[in-house]
């Protein structure tokens, strides 16, 4: 529930360009890695 509210509002900001779940190595699906517009 956390993760899908925090994906939800991070998909809304303006500043987010994606989100996606972390590779094995960076923490699975407990880390949410976000690509920030340029």
């Amino acid at each position: 529930a956390l993760r899908q509210k925090v994906t939800e509002y991070l998909r809304s900001h303006h500043w987010v360009e994606t989100t996606q779940l972390g590779n094995y190595n960076e923490g699975g699906a407990g880390v949410t890695v976000v690509k920030l517009k340029s």
